[in-house]
C-alpha cells in the first residue's frame, strides 16, 4: 500500500512538473522571453488540476477536457501579444492560471449538479464562460484590434440599434466564423464533460470534492486581477466616476455660485454646436479634393469666421471627450471628474438661460455625464426618441432648425446643439438628395455625403442664429472624427490619428466682433495652434467673460494671451498619445 502510494506522489509530481513546464514555455512563445519570475500561480494551477483529476475514473479523459476548455478560455492572449509588445507579462500570466482554474471549476460544478440539477444551467454556465474568447476573437477578425476597455465601455453606453449599425458597418465573415468555431469546440467539449465521471465510491468523497471546489474558486478569485478581467473592471471603474459625477451635482453648483466673480454686464445669444465623428481630412474647407463643404468654404473667407487648423479631439469616443469639453476636467489638470463643474451649471450660475437641442438618443434619464449635463438646462428638446432601441433618427439634423426656432430666447443665453452629425451608418445621416458622391466607394462616399449634409445644416443655423439681434457668436466643434480610409471608424483600441483631425471653427456677429476686438484678434492669431478639444470648457468662459477663480485656467483658453500653446504639452486618448507624434 506504501509503495502504491508513494507511486502515486511521484507519477503526481511529475505530472504537475510536467503542466507547470509546458504552461511556462506557452508564455514564453507568446511573450518572446523566458517566463519565470512571478509564476506561482501557473504551479498553483498545474497542483489543483492534478489533485482533482484523481476524483475521477478516467484521468485521461477528464486532462483533454480540462486542456481543451482552458486552451478555449486561455486563447485571448495570443491576440494580445499578436498585437502588442510582451508587456504586462505577469497580468497575462494571471490570466492563463485563471483560465486553467476556471477551467478546472466548471468541469467539476458540471460533474457534481449533473444529476442533481436542469441542464440548461450548466449549458448557461459554460457560455458565461465562452464570453471572453468569443467577445475577443469576434472583435479582432473583424476589427484586427484589441477589445479594450475603452471598447468595452463604449458598447456599455450605447443601445441595441448602435451596435446592430456598428455590426453591420464592421463585423465582417471571418469574425463570425470565430464564434461559430469556438461553438463548436464548446460543444465537443461539452459532450466530453458529460462523460467524465466522478469516483464516488471513494472514501471520504464529499469532504474532497467540496475541498476542490473551494481551491479552484479560491484560485480563481486570487487571479481575478489579470490582463483580460481588467478590462472589465477599469470600464467599471470609469462608469462608478460618471456615477460619482451625477451625486456631486448639488455640491458643485453650490461652490460655483460661491466662487463666481461678477461676468460684468455681458450679455448676448452664445451658441455650441457639437459635431459628431467628423473629420476635417473630408472636408472640402480644410483641403480635400471633393467639394464636401461648399457653405463652410465661403464662410472662411469673411473677416468674422475663424478657422482653426490644427484641433485634436481628447480621445476618439463621444462620451469621454464631452465629458471633459463640457467640464472643467481636462488631460492636463488633477481635477477629480465629480468635482468638475459643468458648462451649463456655470452659465446658469452666471445668469445665462440655457438651452440642449439633440439628435442624439437620450439613452435613459441618467445614462452618462452627458444627460446630466444636458439635464441643466432651462429649455431641452431631444428630437430622437428612439430611446434604447435605434440609432436611426427619426429625423435628420435639419429637424434641429425647428427646434432652435421655437426656443423661448433672451438677452443672455447659451444653447447647446448635440447634432448626429456624421455617426455611423454614414448612410443613415442624410436625405437622398445629398448622396452626390457615387463616384466614389460605398463606404467613402457615404461619408462625404453625410460631410455635406452637415455643411447644409450647419449653414442653416448659422443663417439664423446670426438673424439674432442678441447674438454673438457661434462655435462649432466636432467630438472625435472617423478613421474612414482606414475603415476603423473611431475604435481607440485600433487608434490611428485620423480619429483625432477634428474641425473646430467660430463666427462671430458684426457688433462682438468690433466690442471684443481684442479678443477676436487672439484668436485669429492663434487659429494654426495646437488646440485640444477637452478645452472647449474654458474657451467657452472666456468668450462669455464668466471667472471662476481655481476652475478657470487661463493657460488652457485659447482667447487668452497667457494660452500655453507648447506642442510638447498635448495629448489624446486621455493622456496616452502624444499630439506631436502626428505633427512631426
Amino acid at each position: 500500500m506504501k509503495i502504491k502510494c508513494s507511486k502515486i506522489l511521484q507519477y503526481g509530481a511529475l505530472e504537475i512538473v510536467a503542466i507547470y513546464f509546458s504552461l511556462l514555455m506557452v508564455m514564453s512563445l507568446l511573450t518572446g522571453n523566458l517566463v519565470y519570475r512571478r509564476s506561482q500561480s501557473l504551479l498553483a494551477a498545474a497542483i489543483i488540476v492534478v489533485l482533482t483529476s484523481h476524483l475521477y475514473s478516467d484521468r485521461r479523459k477528464y486532462f483533454i477536457t480540462w486542456g481543451a476548455l482552458g486552451t478555449l478560455l486561455a486563447s485571448v492572449l495570443y491576440i494580445y501579444y499578436n498585437l502588442n509588445d510582451s508587456s504586462q507579462v505577469y497580468l497575462a500570466i494571471k490570466y492563463l492560471s485563471f483560465s486553467l482554474n476556471e477551467s478546472c471549476l466548471i468541469i467539476l460544478t458540471v460533474s457534481m449538479l449533473w444529476q442533481r440539477t436542469k441542464k440548461f444551467i450548466l449549458v448557461l454556465l459554460l457560455i458565461l464562460a465562452l464570453i471572453i474568447p468569443i467577445v475577443f476573437w469576434g472583435y479582432y477578425l473583424s476589427m484586427d484590434a484589441w477589445f479594450a476597455s475603452d471598447t468595452l465601455l463604449a458598447v456599455m453606453q450605447t443601445n441595441l440599434g448602435e451596435s446592430k449599425e456598428y455590426l453591420s458597418d464592421y463585423f465582417t465573415v471571418s469574425g463570425m466564423a470565430a464564434i461559430i468555431f469556438i461553438v463548436i469546440v464548446a460543444g465537443i467539449v461539452w459532450r466530453n464533460m458529460q462523460s467524465v465521471l466522478l469516483v464516488k465510491e471513494k472514501k471520504h468523497f464529499t469532504a474532497f470534492i467540496s475541498l476542490a471546489l473551494l481551491v479552484s474558486a479560491t484560485a480563481c478569485y486570487k487571479t481575478r486581477d489579470n490582463l483580460i478581467l481588467n478590462t472589465g473592471w477599469k470600464a467599471k471603474e470609469n462608469l462608478q466616476k460618471y456615477a460619482d459625477f451625477q451625486k456631486m451635482q448639488a455640491q458643485r453648483k453650490s461652490i460655483v455660485r460661491l466662487n463666481l466673480q461678477e461676468n460684468g454686464k455681458q450679455q448676448g445669444v452664445f451658441v455650441l454646436v457639437i459635431g459628431e465623428s467628423q473629420s476635417k481630412d473630408h472636408m472640402s474647407a480644410y483641403g480635400y479634393d471633393k467639394k464636401t463643404t461648399p457653405w463652410l468654404g465661403e464662410a472662411f473667407k469673411q473677416d468674422n469666421f475663424i478657422k482653426f487648423t490644427n484641433a485634436y479631439s481628447c480621445h476618439t469616443h463621444t462620451i469621454p471627450v464631452l465629458t471633459y469639453a463640457l467640464t472643467a476636467k481636462n488631460q492636463y489638470n488633477e481635477l477629480q471628474l465629480e468635482n468638475a463643474v459643468s458648462l451649463l451649471e456655470v452659465a446658469e450660475a452666471a445668469g445665462y438661460e440655457t438651452a440642449w437641442l439633440s439628435n442624439q438618443i437620450k439613452y435613459s434619464a441618467w445614462d452618462t455625464p452627458i444627460t446630466v449635463i444636458a439635464s441643466e438646462a432651462n429649455q431641452q428638446d431631444w428630437i430622437n426618441h428612439n430611446i434604447g432601441e435605434t440609432t436611426v433618427s427619426n429625423a435628420y439634423d435639419l429637424k434641429l432648425l425647428d427646434s432652435l426656432k421655437s426656443l423661448k430666447l433672451t438677452d443672455k443665453m447659451l444653447i447647446v446643439i448635440h447634432l448626429m452629425g456624421n455617426h455611423g451608418s454614414y448612410r443613415e445621416r442624410y436625405p437622398r438628395d445629398f448622396a452626390v458622391f457615387s463616384d466614389m466607394s460605398s463606404e467613402v462616399g457615404s461619408y462625404d455625403n453625410s460631410i455635406l449634409y452637415n455643411d447644409y445644416v450647419v449653414s442653416k443655423i448659422y443663417e439664423y442664429v446670426r438673424s439674432l439681434p442678441e447674438f454673438n457668436c457661434m462655435i462649432y466643434f466636432a467630438d472625435h472624427a472617423d478613421a474612414v480610409e482606414e475603415k476603423l471608424g473611431h475604435d481607440a483600441s485600433k487608434f490611428v490619428w485620423p480619429m483625432t483631425h477634428i474641425p473646430m471653427y467660430i463666427g462671430f456677429s458684426e457688433r462682438f466682433r468690433q466690442k471684443d476686438a481684442a479678443m477676436v484678434n487672439i484668436l485669429r492669431n492663434s487659429q494654426d495652434k495646437v488646440f485640444t478639444n477637452d478645452l472647449i470648457f474654458n474657451i467657452m468662459l472666456g468668450l462669455m467673460n464668466i471667472k471662476i477663480p481655481d476652475i478657470y485656467e487661463q493657460e488652457n483658453d485659447i482667447t487668452s494671451t497667457y494660452y500655453n500653446s507648447d506642442i510638447q504639452r498635448f495629448k489624446t486618448l486621455y493622456g496616452q498619445r502624444f499630439v506631436r507624434e502626428d505633427l512631426q
